[in-house]
Parts: structure tokens; C-alpha cells; sequence
């Protein structure tokens, strides 16, 4: 997450206000993802279209979670 705060920082020039507010963003994507990925009940079909809403914009993203 760090990592993708400091580049979007870098790229678009956030202050330290927006930056914890984009660390916060991310940390809850990240969580929900998680949930997702260990929910039982969610099929792939469910699991793929949350990912190519959470991850439009960002097909790095997409890539990384993937490949795990």
C-alpha cells in the first residue's frame, strides 16, 4: 500500500492530507479483497467482477492480485 500512496503522491503531488486519506482508501480495498478471497461463498464469477471494478484504473493492480 505504501508503495502505491508514494507514486500516486509522486505522479500527482498530494499533500500529506491526501495522501492518509488515499492510504486509508487503498487499506480498505486491500481488506475487502481479502474478505472476498476467503469468503467461501463468493464465486469467481463474483470475485472477477469486483475486480474489474475495483481495479479499472489500475490494471498493475489487477496484475499483482493475480498473480497471488
Amino acid at each position: 500500500v505504501q508503495q502505491q500512496v508514494d507514486r500516486m503522491a509522486e505522479e500527482l503531488k498530494l499533500n500529506d492530507q491526501q495522501k492518509t486519506k488515499i492510504k486509508a482508501l487503498l487499506e480498505e480495498q486491500n481488506k475487502k479483497r481479502q474478505e472476498m478471497r476467503t469468503d467461501s461463498a463468493t464465486t469467481p464469477e463474483q470475485r472477477r467482477a469486483y475486480l474489474d471494478r475495483a481495479c479499472a484504473d489500475d490494471p498493475e493492480l489487477r496484475q499483482a492480485i493475480e498473480e497471488l
